[in-house]
């Protein structure tokens, strides 16, 4: 940056023009000082910068020079303790660490193997500008302004969580910010269509919860590439939660057991549980005037299935006009009305703990037959 130049200071040998500049000069003063305080943290930046830059290029120029012509690593062989190989898996630079032979590649053997190239944690500060793709591997802790256009980050070799771009700065977990006035995505790829895409998030190193595009194959017509999300158990395994089917958008929930009879939470029921909870086990039982638990006119009865249950009467008319009611929970629920004196009947559904009791409205009728659809 530049300093603004100051004004032609007073001088005794021009008193005409002396008190003038010496106005001036004094009210230049505090701006020069300001730009003069600027261009000194700038040069320290730039230095700090310069010495960080400087390590930076040693430390890959001595990578450089020690892993220059390596060779492949070969199953079996001997190796020294500081001998360079490259896997034949990853195509990247290991140094041994203990001295010995063994027949695992060094990509899976962090025991007497440590990788040396393009790898490892970086903590970078102040502004950087990406113009182009960066790869790399491993953490990247930042703090300040980060800048990107096209790719910003993609990583490979990922830990149990996958690989991780930190932003510790003022926008604290914004990876992708559109400063064109269009609109941002943040766009999760893979290189081939069986492939999945996952973003995680973890707990101390641990995964916890994840949601994805999956792998199963695009074979046309829309088909594949189906959208899941999952949770991470203790132990590591995984169980999905929801997956919804691309080329129809429908989504299916898990297939965890059912609960209970009379369970009233707030979970997410499957259409399975659904008509188990209305359905399921639910049989039509005779209680009168036969069978083994006899119903009667008059009496309150109580439904403790914690289900809703189905009770079907037919009655015998006690005269043209006759009708009867059920009193469920207290309130009244009227049934048919009988024709010329012939038998009717009605259906009526009580709920869950809910009370119920068959009474005659119009004449004395009798009870044909008394069902429940129950458990």
């Amino acid at each position: 940056m530049s300093i603004t130049a100051l004004p032609t200071p007073p001088s005794r040998s021009d008193p005409t023009n002396f008190a003038n500049r010496g106005d001036a000069f004094l009210g230049a003063l505090p701006t020069f000082a300001t730009e003069a305080n600027l261009l000194a943290a700038a040069v320290n930046a730039n230095d700090v910068s310069a010495a960080a830059s400087a390590a930076a290029a040693s430390a890959a120029s001595a990578a450089a020079v020690s892993t220059a012509n390596v060779t492949a690593w070969t199953s079996g062989n001997t190796y020294a303790v500081g001998n360079n190989v490259y896997s034949p898996i990853t195509f990247l630079t290991y140094r041994r660490k203990t001295a010995g032979a063994g027949t695992t590649d060094p990509s899976a053997d962090s025991t007497n193997w440590q990788l040396v190239t393009g790898q490892g944690d970086a903590t970078l500060a102040g502004t950087q500008t990406f113009t182009g793709d960066k790869t790399y591997s491993g953490t990247v802790s930042y703090s300040g302004t980060l800048t990107g256009l096209g790719l910003i980050a993609r990583f490979s070799s990922p830990g149990p969580i996958g690989n991780t771009l930190r932003d510790t700065g003022a926008f604290t977990n914004v990876l992708a910010k559109n400063t064109t006035g269009a609109d941002s995505y943040i766009t999760v790829d893979t290189s081939s269509l069986s492939q999945g895409s996952f973003v995680r998030w973890g707990d101390a190193g641990n995964p916890r919860w994840t949601f994805f595009k999956d792998g199963t194959s695009e074979s046309g017509f829309n088909a594949g590439s189906n959208f899941a999300f999952n949770a991470y158990l203790d132990s590591g395994s995984q169980i999905n939660v929801f997956t919804v089917i691309r080329s129809t958008g429908k989504m299916y929930m898990s297939s965890a057991s059912n609960p209970s009879a009379g369970d009233n939470t707030q979970q997410v029921a499957t259409t399975a549980y659904a008509y188990f909870q209305a359905f399921g086990g639910a049989t039509w039982q005779e209680l009168g005037p036969s069978g083994s638990n006899i119903r009667f006119k008059g009496t309150t009865y109580t439904n403790s299935t914690g289900r809703a249950i189905c009770v079907n009467v037919d009655m015998q008319s006690g005269g043209d006009g006759s009708r009867m009611k059920m009193t469920i929970g207290g309130v009244a629920v009227y049934g048919s009305v009988s024709q010329y004196g012939n038998g009717f009947g009605s259906l009526w559904i009580v709920p869950p703990g809910g009370t119920y009791k068959l009474e005659d409205v119009f004449r004395t009728n009798s009870v044909n037959s008394w069902q429940e659809l129950r458990t």
